[in-house]
């Protein structure tokens, strides 16, 4: 290999998440958008896509942050009813995304009956794009679209859009 690239074989079955949060802390910050790919023989097979209520109001910053709004995730369910559903949709699978740990402690930190223990969580298989292309994870910008000419247009990329991306990104890592 030459110096200075990076080769790793992926599983072709693994399922892509993606979350968006109130903020950094697991244990004072809330989620606000799941979001993931099943992945299945290198195609995506099915979706798990949902705002969460946050139990605090939404901050301007994480609003510009994530083009998510308190109007938003009004009428959305709460944590403790979707995350059961998100856990049963990952089963086993090995968990792809962008810093995932981060995404980890945060679904670790939710409470749920069905939800694995943080120490069950934290022994999962996972990989993160921020490893697999050698470089570290940094803040992203403001989620939203650009057009042709590189101007953005506001339109807000959903979590499930940028699993995507993620999922084409690990696809040409592989």
């Amino acid at each position: 290999m030459r110096r200075g690239t990076y080769c790793r074989t992926m599983s072709e079955n693994y399922c892509v998440l993606d979350l968006e949060t109130t903020g950094l802390s697991p244990y004072e910050n809330e989620i606000i958008e799941i979001a993931m790919l099943r992945v299945r023989s290198g195609s995506v097979q099915q979706i798990f896509q949902t705002l969460v209520h946050p139990e605090h109001r939404i901050s301007r910053f994480i609003t510009n942050l994530t083009g998510i709004s308190n109007e938003m995730v009004e009428t959305s369910p709460a944590i403790e009813d979707v995350i059961g559903d998100a856990f049963q949709f990952l089963g086993e699978d090995l968990i792809v995304g962008h810093n995932v740990s981060f995404d980890l402690r945060f679904l670790s930190g939710s409470s749920s009956p069905v939800s694995p223990t943080p120490s069950r969580i934290s022994r999962r298989s996972s990989t993160s794009t921020a490893s697999a292309t050698g470089r570290r994870a940094t803040a992203r910008p403001p989620r939203s679209c650009t057009n042709s000419s590189g101007k953005r247009s506001g339109r807000r990329i959903s979590a499930s859009e940028e699993a995507a991306h993620l999922c084409k990104t690990e696809s040409a890592v592989q």
